[in-house]
């Protein structure tokens, strides 16, 4: 699995988990040829079989993995990157969604007259919205 992991963050794997896996493949196709070695050559490779194809879906597994991620690598290589634009807000706007920001955190929400200020509105020319809004959480607390 920490194999698995660094390939799918395209980085390389440190040694102890490859030995890890190492030696339990080796152990574990061995333990099998043992028990299957009292009933001949047929008897041990039939035994090292699920083993051996356990480390062969495996590496099929990593091979897929890796083949998504240079595709990833090769896509994001041709497409070129937009541009990201933001799209200007009103100070109503940035107004209204910093009170919203403010309700759902810790503690009390913001003050009408300290985001006017921020923002350098007059407190009379706010938008209706920003008004309705100020007017109906004064009432909801």
């Amino acid at each position: 699995m920490v194999i698995l992991n660094a390939s799918r963050r395209q980085q390389p794997a440190s040694p102890f988990p490859k030995w890890s896996l190492a030696v339990g493949i080796v152990a574990t196709v061995g333990a099998n040829v043992a028990h299957g070695a009292t009933h001949g050559v047929i008897g041990a490779i039939v035994s090292a079989w699920p083993a051996l194809a356990l480390v062969g879906s495996f590496e099929l597994l990593m091979t897929l993995t890796r083949t998504a991620a240079s595709h990833i690598q090769d896509e994001e290589r041709i497409e070129p990157a937009q541009p990201r634009t933001e799209v200007e807000r009103t100070p109503e706007q940035a107004v209204l969604d910093e009170y919203r920001a403010s309700l759902n955190g810790p503690g009390r929400p913001l003050s009408q007259r300290y985001l006017v200020e921020k923002y350098g509105i007059d407190r009379r020319e706010c938008s209706p919205q920003v008004s309705v809004l100020f007017a109906c959480a004064s009432q909801v607390r």
